[in-house]
């Protein structure tokens, strides 16, 4: 287990991620978001609020996973594709520069 305050996925600038573990470590899930700021938007008398701005930003996230090998799933939420990746735990998947929100799954590979 990773000490404590230390995330299990980070990603680079331009990103924000938040992430669900199982108890112990072995699996879980985490959602990317691309994110380039805020703006107000409102339609006069009937709505307002705050819209998040997306920008093409390089997409690399590092693992710091309990274990020695990570099978991922990463599905862009925008194209709905997936991409299965075998990965070391302390590892990084690049994602390339886009613009899209993404879902990571995660579980320990099995050792035979």
């Amino acid at each position: 287990m990773p000490p404590p305050g230390r995330s299990r996925v980070k990603a680079t600038p331009g990103w924000q991620v938040r992430a669900n573990v199982a108890r112990g470590g072995g699996a879980g899930l985490a959602y990317v978001r691309n994110f380039a700021g805020v703006r107000h938007w409102e339609q006069a008398g009937i709505a307002s609020m705050y819209l998040r701005d997306r920008a093409p930003a390089p997409l690399q996230v590092r693992l710091n996973l309990p274990f020695a090998q990570a099978l991922i799933t990463a599905t862009d939420l925008d194209t709905g594709e997936s991409h299965d990746f075998t990965a070391s735990g302390q590892g990084t998947l690049d994602l390339g520069t886009n613009d899209h929100d993404w879902v990571l799954v995660w579980q320990e590979e099995a050792v035979e």
